[in-house]
């Protein structure tokens, strides 16, 4: 009896060894290929969700910007993000040094994918050319191209908005107030990819009134690496997704012992004027509203 099933367990183990795929080809088989390329694409997508904006920040680094004139190296140079809504994304320039930092601004277009060097005439500026493989590359994080990878943390969000304190408007620059933060909760860094800031951190977070019972500001502050604030109001739409913000406050140093800085108001019916100075003169002033649906203008 047991020789017979010796003898079985034998046939079977030979019955069901089969025939490996070849390698001499040096390719797997069809089934096998399309795993790993739906392996590829899942890996690929998370990539793009987390480093949406690091995207952004090679489309500029590869463009003819003027960086020779700074005699920097262009791999150093960072962005930070001056104001964002459905249509452009305005930055600025800027590298680690002793002094400002500051290069200048360019503008991305969203929709037709143009790229604007800013700094020397907003009313006039002068189109940059760059490597379209990032501009496919960002353009495939942006919300309005139905990535369902780009928010993967609304529940979150949700819920970090719902314990949030609600500030009163009117709502305005006062050093005591940007010093004190009162009203602000800070939030996990686990969750900072929930908004679309690069190279920050220590983020705190506070609710301004709901407009229209859909359309929820909010303001963050964070902290770059060396300590200084900025203050943003960003607008969450009714699926808690941030869909455009503006700098309200930003204050550096500069040489000679000046400095610039920002300061701003909103008005209880979301009037929000942003005005930027320099040794603490006002050089220029900015109008904005929010629409209905959430996009400041």
């Amino acid at each position: 009896m047991e020789k017979v099933l010796s003898f079985l367990f034998l046939l079977l183990l030979f019955s069901c060894k089969g025939e490996p795929f070849k390698k001499e080809g040096g390719s797997a088989s069809s089934n096998e290929a399309i795993k790993i390329n739906k392996q590829d694409n899942d890996n690929l997508s998370s990539k793009i969700s987390e480093n949406c904006y690091d995207y952004l920040t090679e489309l500029v680094r590869s463009s003819n910007f003027p960086f020779s004139q700074w005699k920097i190296d262009r791999h150093k140079v960072n962005l930070l993000i001056d104001e964002e809504n459905d249509d452009i994304i305005s930055t600025k320039l800027f590298f680690d040094t002793e002094g400002d930092g500051t290069i200048g601004w360019v503008e991305y277009h969203k929709r037709d994918g143009k790229l604007f060097n800013t700094s020397a005439n907003l009313d006039n500026p002068v189109e940059l050319k760059y490597d379209s493989k990032w501009k496919n590359l960002f353009d495939s994080c942006l919300p309005n191209q139905g990535n369902p990878n780009t928010y993967t943390m609304k529940d979150t969000l949700e819920k970090i908005y719902e314990d949030s304190d609600e500030l009163v408007l009117p709502n305005k620059y006062d050093y005591d107030i940007i010093v004190e933060e009162k009203g602000f909760k800070s939030i996990d860094k686990e969750y900072y990819s929930l908004f679309p800031i690069r190279n920050q951190d220590n983020y705190k977070i506070a609710k301004l009134p709901i407009i229209n019972d859909n359309v929820k500001p909010v303001i963050l502050i964070t902290y770059n690496e060396i300590g200084q604030a900025t203050w943003y109001l960003f607008v969450l739409n009714n699926e808690y997704k941030p869909i455009s913000n503006v700098i309200l406050y930003t204050s550096e140093e500069v040489d000679g012992g000046k400095s610039k800085s920002t300061t701003y108001n909103i008005s209880k019916d979301y009037k929000i004027s942003i005005n930027k100075l320099y040794n603490d003169k006002i050089i220029s002033k900015k109008e904005y509203s929010i629409s209905n649906e959430g996009f400041i203008k």
